[in-house]
């Protein structure tokens, strides 16, 4: 299953709403403090609510990431993985203007075990690996269900992934692709599309 995660307040998308919502209730206010800590306190348990749906009806640009090789790097079948270096930060400063998926080769037993150790859930807003679908990167469909099921756009979504005929499969489709290298490389690659973070 794809996780839908929460992200931070300072997500503009959820400050938005916040403000909005705050804005929809303030006749609420009677004027005093308590009124309008309570105000913000409903405001922003309303953004919290309406977030999801917004960013992904709403906010077009999407950014899918691959997971090993990019995220995480090693062995998987010997549990001898590492982090890549900068790839945390750079999908976190990308979801606070994007919607941020990972699309990993993954069958649901080894999805699981890494999953809950590199916490998957919490590092990006949507996670799809292969397992669920009986269908492996670099298959279109596999593509194809994703885009479908986060109403993304091919023109205005990029793939990375460090296997280039993964990349290519994307591009077929229309997504723009970036093989990925480092973390350094992937962000200036980004900004020249206008992903930048």
């Amino acid at each position: 299953m794809k996780s839908r995660v929460w992200s931070p307040f300072v997500d503009w998308v959820h400050i938005l709403l916040t403000v909005v919502a705050a804005l929809l209730l303030l006749p609420l206010a009677s004027g005093d403090i308590l009124s309008g800590l309570l105000l913000a306190v409903i405001g922003y348990l309303v953004a919290s609510v309406a977030r999801p749906f917004v960013k992904k009806y709403v906010v077009k640009k999407t950014v899918i990431f691959d997971i090993h090789g990019v995220y995480i790097t090693g062995d998987m079948n010997l549990e001898a993985l590492t982090e890549v270096e900068g790839t945390r930060d750079l999908i976190q400063r990308l979801r606070k203007k994007y919607k941020v998926a990972a699309l990993t080769n993954m069958g649901p037993e080894l999805f699981g075990m890494w999953s809950r150790k590199w916490d998957f859930a919490h590092t990006y807003d949507y996670v799809y690996y292969s397992g669920q679908f009986k269908i492996k990167k670099p298959d279109t469909k596999l593509f194809e269900i994703v885009l479908k099921d986060l109403n993304a756009d091919p023109q205005c979504t990029v793939f990375l992934d460090d296997l280039s005929e993964n990349v290519d499969a994307a591009k077929k489709l229309g997504i723009q692709g970036i093989v990925f290298k480092d973390a350094t490389s992937a962000e200036a690659e980004l900004k020249k599309r206008g992903f930048g973070p």
